[in-house]
Protein backbone atom coordinates (compact mmCIF):
# COMPACT_ATOMS: atom_id res chain seq x y z
CA UNK A 1 0.00 0.00 0.00
CA UNK A 2 3.15 2.40 0.17
CA UNK A 3 3.75 4.78 -2.55
CA UNK A 4 0.48 5.38 -3.67
CA UNK A 5 0.17 8.87 -5.26
CA UNK A 6 -1.20 11.41 -2.86
CA UNK A 7 -0.25 9.49 0.21
CA UNK A 8 0.07 11.20 3.49
CA UNK A 9 -0.38 10.61 7.27
CA UNK A 10 -2.26 12.00 9.81
CA UNK A 11 -1.67 12.45 13.16
CA UNK A 12 -3.64 13.53 16.44
CA UNK A 13 -1.12 14.89 19.80
CA UNK A 14 -1.47 16.75 22.32
CA UNK A 15 0.18 19.42 20.80
CA UNK A 16 -1.54 20.06 17.78
CA UNK A 17 -3.02 17.52 14.90
CA UNK A 18 -0.40 17.81 12.00
CA UNK A 19 -0.31 15.67 8.86
CA UNK A 20 3.05 14.59 7.41
CA UNK A 21 4.90 12.53 4.29
CA UNK A 22 3.00 13.12 1.38
CA UNK A 23 5.93 15.78 -0.08
CA UNK A 24 5.68 18.13 3.39
CA UNK A 25 9.13 18.72 3.97
CA UNK A 26 8.09 19.02 7.84
CA UNK A 27 4.25 18.50 9.93
CA UNK A 28 1.58 20.56 8.95
CA UNK A 29 -0.87 21.64 12.30
CA UNK A 30 -4.23 21.02 10.53
CA UNK A 31 -7.57 20.23 12.50
CA UNK A 32 -8.97 16.93 12.90
CA UNK A 33 -12.26 17.98 12.33
CA UNK A 34 -11.33 19.67 8.98
CA UNK A 35 -9.41 15.87 8.18
CA UNK A 36 -13.07 14.17 9.00
CA UNK A 37 -14.88 16.82 6.93
CA UNK A 38 -12.45 16.15 3.74
CA UNK A 39 -13.18 12.46 4.54
CA UNK A 40 -16.89 13.13 4.68
CA UNK A 41 -16.55 15.24 1.49
CA UNK A 42 -14.49 12.70 -0.45
CA UNK A 43 -11.44 14.12 -1.58
CA UNK A 44 -9.52 12.03 0.93
CA UNK A 45 -9.63 8.77 2.06
CA UNK A 46 -8.27 6.47 4.97
CA UNK A 47 -6.89 3.11 4.37
CA UNK A 48 -5.09 2.50 6.96
CA UNK A 49 -4.90 2.88 11.25
CA UNK A 50 -1.22 2.23 12.34
CA UNK A 51 -0.21 0.65 15.59
CA UNK A 52 0.97 4.35 16.79
CA UNK A 53 -2.21 5.79 16.29
CA UNK A 54 -1.62 7.65 13.18
CA UNK A 55 -3.79 7.33 9.84
CA UNK A 56 -2.53 6.92 6.44
CA UNK A 57 -4.99 8.60 3.93
CA UNK A 58 -5.20 8.93 0.23
CA UNK A 59 -6.41 11.77 -1.95
CA UNK A 60 -9.09 9.96 -4.10
CA UNK A 61 -9.85 11.03 -7.61
CA UNK A 62 -12.14 14.00 -7.02
CA UNK A 63 -9.50 15.03 -4.70
CA UNK A 64 -7.01 15.59 -7.56
CA UNK A 65 -9.93 17.21 -9.40
CA UNK A 66 -10.63 19.64 -7.05
CA UNK A 67 -7.16 20.55 -7.14
CA UNK A 68 -6.56 20.68 -10.46
CA UNK A 69 -9.52 23.34 -10.65
CA UNK A 70 -8.12 25.60 -7.95
CA UNK A 71 -5.24 26.22 -9.74
CA UNK A 72 -7.19 26.60 -12.95
CA UNK A 73 -9.18 29.57 -11.13
CA UNK A 74 -5.75 30.54 -9.09
CA UNK A 75 -4.49 31.27 -12.67
CA UNK A 76 -7.80 32.85 -14.08
CA UNK A 77 -7.83 35.39 -11.66
CA UNK A 78 -3.87 36.22 -11.53
CA UNK A 79 -4.44 36.74 -15.02
CA UNK A 80 -7.39 39.17 -14.28
CA UNK A 81 -5.25 40.65 -11.65
CA UNK A 82 -2.21 40.96 -14.44
CA UNK A 83 -4.76 42.69 -16.82
CA UNK A 84 -5.72 45.08 -14.26
CA UNK A 85 -2.33 45.88 -13.50
CA UNK A 86 -1.35 46.54 -17.03
CA UNK A 87 -4.08 48.39 -17.78
CA UNK A 88 -3.56 50.80 -14.70
CA UNK A 89 -0.18 51.19 -15.74
CA UNK A 90 -1.44 51.68 -19.46
CA UNK A 91 -0.07 55.10 -21.00
CA UNK A 92 -3.91 56.10 -21.25
CA UNK A 93 -4.75 55.39 -17.52
CA UNK A 94 -1.54 56.96 -16.27
CA UNK A 95 -1.81 60.20 -18.30
CA UNK A 96 -5.58 60.90 -18.02
CA UNK A 97 -5.01 59.68 -13.71
CA UNK A 98 -1.51 60.75 -13.29
CA UNK A 99 -1.82 61.61 -9.65
CA UNK A 100 -4.14 58.99 -8.87
CA UNK A 101 -2.01 56.56 -10.35
CA UNK A 102 0.97 57.88 -8.04
CA UNK A 103 -0.75 57.07 -5.15
CA UNK A 104 -2.16 53.88 -5.74
CA UNK A 105 1.44 52.65 -7.29
CA UNK A 106 3.06 53.63 -4.16
CA UNK A 107 0.50 51.71 -2.07
CA UNK A 108 1.16 48.69 -3.88
CA UNK A 109 5.00 48.94 -3.78
CA UNK A 110 4.43 49.24 -0.02
CA UNK A 111 2.37 45.86 0.01
CA UNK A 112 4.59 43.91 -1.97
CA UNK A 113 7.28 45.17 0.53
CA UNK A 114 9.12 43.20 3.25
CA UNK A 115 7.77 45.64 5.60
CA UNK A 116 4.41 45.81 4.64
CA UNK A 117 2.53 44.97 7.72
CA UNK A 118 4.37 48.00 9.46
CA UNK A 119 3.27 50.03 6.34
CA UNK A 120 -0.73 48.88 7.06
CA UNK A 121 -1.80 52.47 7.88
CA UNK A 122 0.72 54.29 5.77
CA UNK A 123 -1.01 52.21 2.78
CA UNK A 124 -4.56 53.37 4.30
CA UNK A 125 -3.83 57.08 3.92
CA UNK A 126 -1.89 56.30 0.17
CA UNK A 127 -5.13 55.00 -0.77
CA UNK A 128 -7.56 57.47 0.42
CA UNK A 129 -5.38 60.16 -1.40
CA UNK A 130 -5.95 58.10 -4.68
CA UNK A 131 -9.39 57.25 -4.36
CA UNK A 132 -9.93 61.03 -3.60
CA UNK A 133 -8.01 62.40 -6.25
CA UNK A 134 -9.50 59.77 -8.82
CA UNK A 135 -12.76 60.92 -7.91
CA UNK A 136 -11.53 64.92 -7.81
CA UNK A 137 -9.87 64.35 -11.36
CA UNK A 138 -13.17 62.86 -12.91
CA UNK A 139 -15.30 65.84 -11.47
CA UNK A 140 -12.75 68.06 -12.64
CA UNK A 141 -13.20 66.66 -16.37
CA UNK A 142 -16.58 65.99 -16.86
CA UNK A 143 -18.34 68.95 -14.40
CA UNK A 144 -21.44 67.37 -12.78
CA UNK A 145 -22.77 69.05 -9.83
CA UNK A 146 -21.12 67.37 -6.95
CA UNK A 147 -20.24 67.91 -3.57
CA UNK A 148 -17.23 70.34 -3.08
CA UNK A 149 -16.17 68.20 -0.64
CA UNK A 150 -12.93 65.82 -1.80
CA UNK A 151 -13.61 63.59 0.74
CA UNK A 152 -17.10 62.63 -0.60
CA UNK A 153 -15.93 60.49 -2.97
CA UNK A 154 -18.79 58.15 -3.25
CA UNK A 155 -21.50 61.30 -4.29
CA UNK A 156 -18.53 63.02 -6.19
CA UNK A 157 -18.01 59.58 -8.33
CA UNK A 158 -21.97 58.80 -8.46
CA UNK A 159 -22.16 62.65 -9.84
CA UNK A 160 -20.47 61.80 -12.81
CA UNK A 161 -22.10 58.12 -13.33
CA UNK A 162 -25.60 60.04 -13.39
CA UNK A 163 -24.52 62.43 -15.56
CA UNK A 164 -23.84 59.91 -18.14
CA UNK A 165 -26.20 57.15 -17.69
CA UNK A 166 -28.23 58.12 -20.69
CA UNK A 167 -24.84 57.86 -22.80
CA UNK A 168 -24.08 54.73 -20.97
CA UNK A 169 -27.00 52.67 -21.94
CA UNK A 170 -29.29 50.84 -19.23
CA UNK A 171 -26.81 47.36 -18.65
CA UNK A 172 -23.58 49.73 -18.45
CA UNK A 173 -25.15 52.29 -16.25
CA UNK A 174 -26.34 49.48 -14.00
CA UNK A 175 -23.19 48.27 -14.24
CA UNK A 176 -21.60 51.37 -13.08
CA UNK A 177 -24.19 52.07 -10.54
CA UNK A 178 -23.36 48.69 -8.75
CA UNK A 179 -19.62 49.89 -8.91
CA UNK A 180 -20.42 52.88 -7.28
CA UNK A 181 -21.61 50.73 -4.49
CA UNK A 182 -18.53 48.79 -4.60
CA UNK A 183 -16.46 52.27 -4.46
CA UNK A 184 -18.16 52.77 -1.09
CA UNK A 185 -17.28 49.45 0.45
CA UNK A 186 -13.98 49.92 -0.62
CA UNK A 187 -13.92 53.40 0.78
CA UNK A 188 -14.98 51.83 4.21
CA UNK A 189 -12.59 49.27 4.00
CA UNK A 190 -9.78 51.92 3.26
CA UNK A 191 -10.49 54.15 5.97
CA UNK A 192 -10.54 51.19 8.49
CA UNK A 193 -7.08 50.46 7.53
CA UNK A 194 -5.95 54.36 7.05
CA UNK A 195 -6.85 54.39 11.24
CA UNK A 196 -5.52 51.27 11.90
CA UNK A 197 -9.03 50.10 13.30
CA UNK A 198 -8.42 46.59 14.95
CA UNK A 199 -10.79 44.90 16.68
CA UNK A 200 -10.33 42.21 19.08
CA UNK A 201 -12.04 39.74 17.26
CA UNK A 202 -10.81 41.01 13.81
CA UNK A 203 -7.89 41.98 13.54
CA UNK A 204 -6.10 44.19 10.37
CA UNK A 205 -4.20 41.68 8.03
CA UNK A 206 -2.30 42.05 4.96
CA UNK A 207 -5.03 40.11 3.24
CA UNK A 208 -7.03 43.06 4.23
CA UNK A 209 -4.59 45.53 2.79
CA UNK A 210 -4.00 43.43 -0.55
CA UNK A 211 -7.75 43.46 -0.89
CA UNK A 212 -8.09 46.98 -0.29
CA UNK A 213 -5.28 47.78 -2.91
CA UNK A 214 -6.69 45.58 -5.56
CA UNK A 215 -10.35 46.48 -5.37
CA UNK A 216 -9.43 49.77 -5.62
CA UNK A 217 -7.22 49.43 -8.81
CA UNK A 218 -10.72 47.19 -9.85
CA UNK A 219 -13.29 50.03 -9.75
CA UNK A 220 -10.67 53.10 -11.13
CA UNK A 221 -10.34 50.31 -13.77
CA UNK A 222 -13.82 49.68 -14.62
CA UNK A 223 -14.97 53.02 -13.86
CA UNK A 224 -12.09 54.66 -16.31
CA UNK A 225 -12.52 52.15 -19.09
CA UNK A 226 -16.71 52.56 -19.08
CA UNK A 227 -16.67 56.61 -19.69
CA UNK A 228 -13.84 56.41 -22.10
CA UNK A 229 -15.97 54.13 -24.10
CA UNK A 230 -18.70 56.62 -24.22
CA UNK A 231 -16.29 59.71 -24.18
CA UNK A 232 -12.53 59.12 -24.24
CA UNK A 233 -11.16 62.08 -22.18
CA UNK A 234 -8.36 63.62 -22.97
CA UNK A 235 -4.90 64.23 -20.74
CA UNK A 236 -6.21 65.51 -17.39
CA UNK A 237 -4.32 67.92 -15.66
CA UNK A 238 -2.22 69.38 -18.85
Amino acid sequence: MRGRTGEFSFAPTHGGDVVFRGGLSEPMRVLGSDMSDLEDAGPIERYHLNMSGTYDFVITKDGFSYVREMERRGEAMERLEDDTLSYLRSGSFRSNHREAYRLWSEAEELLRGDDSQQQLTTIGHKLREAAQTFATELVEYYGPEASPNPADTVNRVRAVVSQHKDDLGEKLAATLEALVHLWGTVNDLIQRQEHGHQKANEPLSHEDVRRAVFLLAIVMYEIDRALAFTRPPPVLGG
